[in-house]
């Protein structure tokens, strides 16, 4: 008997939406198929935090407070989704 397939996201967050650095403001989805196969092709999804300005600031820290755009990003990779999903989450909580 096999297993039925799970699609496994690793989450990694920026701390406090990145820093100043353009590279650091990104929050990053990786994904992929597991079952008695192996592991599909990965893929990866980079959800931009520099879209929410607040302020007068052209980009403040914590440009996502609430993690709309990361929860958004996750929720579309499992939308059409009927099995498992095992979500890890790299953030310090």
């Amino acid at each position: 008997m096999t297993a039925a397939p799970a699609l496994c996201l690793g989450l990694d967050v920026a701390w406090h939406g990145g820093g100043r650095s353009r590279a650091s403001r990104y929050d990053v989805v990786i994904g992929g198929m597991v079952g008695a196969g192996g592991m599909s092709a990965l893929s990866i999804d980079r959800v931009y935090l520099g879209n929410r300005c607040r302020g007068h600031a052209a980009w403040e820290p914590n440009a996502d407070p609430e993690s709309e755009l990361t929860a958004a990003a996750i929720v579309n990779r499992i939308a059409d989704r009927d099995g498992s999903v095992i979500l890890a989450i790299d953030a310090p909580l």
